[in-house]
């Protein structure tokens, strides 16, 4: 389970947007307009640039942003340009942007648009047809997300003292014999070699969760997760956990949890992850000696984890954003 679930979705949407265009407009799509439309779209869409600074709804937000660029740009005179702004009105539907009571009603003004504006008359066979197409590919997404939840796994957020922020954590569900205590269970969980190879589980757990938070809108929720050390030394699989998260939007709503021990012993490795956009919450454990150089490394992290009991604690939290895992 290798696949970078936030790349492969928005791709996978930008593919039905495209073909949804191309369907409603008929010969009035032009590609070159459509692809400047598109950036827009997906840069407000799924990556939501602008949006937490923006006082209205989400689907307002992203058809704002639309209408702001065709009016802004070299296309405002162009009439097929401001046909294709207004497919984006349905696209907001067909893409979860938008709930409706009934896709049928949605099609149906599709069907009026183009007969009315488009001058295109095949709207018997082009309604059941576009109907069709975008039930099947609602289905596709939704079993794409399904996927990456197991049976035999459940991934719990709890809510740190900061607001929006989340701590993952991985559990397993397989019913063991009465003879296996649960400590013994824990132990064999949490060995060097399971917790490897339920990086790529909890991964791709987290990155489905932000993929539903984006889903709806939601921008705000920042999910820390855990790192399993024994990775660095192991280049490949080191690759194919990093690339379940290695999307903008992923990169900056997750935030890994390495030990200060840990990244002392590893921290060319670590900085060359925080050098292509992945953020760290640090661990303050035995190995923090309290030099004024170990203070300084702290400012390249997004959050500090110290007990308040901590006789660092004050110094640290006055300088550095601190979590409390609960």
């Amino acid at each position: 389970m290798q696949v970078n679930i936030l790349n492969e979705y928005i791709n996978f949407s930008k593919m039905c947007i495209e073909k949804y265009a191309k369907k409603i407009l008929d010969k009035h799509y032009d590609e070159d307009i459509f692809n400047h439309y598109m950036k827009i779209y997906i840069d407000r869409r799924y990556y939501g640039n602008g949006f937490l600074d923006f006082d209205k709804s989400f689907s307002y937000f992203i058809a704002y942003e639309l209408r702001k660029y065709y009016e802004t740009s070299e296309y405002i005179e162009n009439d097929n340009a401001a046909k294709m702004l207004k497919v984006f009105k349905y696209i907001l539907y067909f893409d979860n942007v938008k709930e409706t009571e009934s896709m049928n009603k949605v099609i149906a003004e599709v069907a009026i648009f183009r007969k009315e504006e488009l001058l295109l008359n095949d709207n018997s066979k082009f309604s059941k047809e576009l109907l069709s197409m975008v039930r099947d590919d609602l289905l596709l997404k939704r079993e794409f997300i399904e996927k990456f939840h197991m049976e035999t796994f459940n991934m719990w957020f709890y809510l740190t003292d900061l607001e929006n922020v989340y701590d993952s954590v991985l559990e397993s569900t397989i019913k063991f014999p009465k003879l296996y205590n649960k400590k013994s269970i824990k132990k064999v969980f949490d060995s060097k070699d399971i917790k490897e190879e339920r990086q790529f589980v909890e991964y791709c757990y987290v990155a489905s969760h932000i993929l539903l938070d984006i889903i709806k809108g939601d921008f705000k929720k920042q999910y820390m997760v855990s790192f399993s050390p024994s990775l660095v030394t192991k280049k490949t699989k080191n690759k194919q956990v990093m690339n379940v998260i290695d999307n903008d939007i992923a990169k900056e709503k997750l935030v890994i949890k390495i030990s200060y021990k840990d990244f002392i012993s590893s921290k060319e490795e670590y900085y060359s992850k925080m050098r292509i956009g992945f953020r760290f919450a640090l661990i303050i454990d035995e190995a923090f000696e309290g030099r004024e150089e170990d203070f300084k490394i702290l400012e390249a992290f997004k959050y500090i984890i110290i007990s308040s009991k901590s006789i660092y604690y004050e110094r640290i939290s006055s300088d550095n954003v601190v979590v409390t895992l609960k």
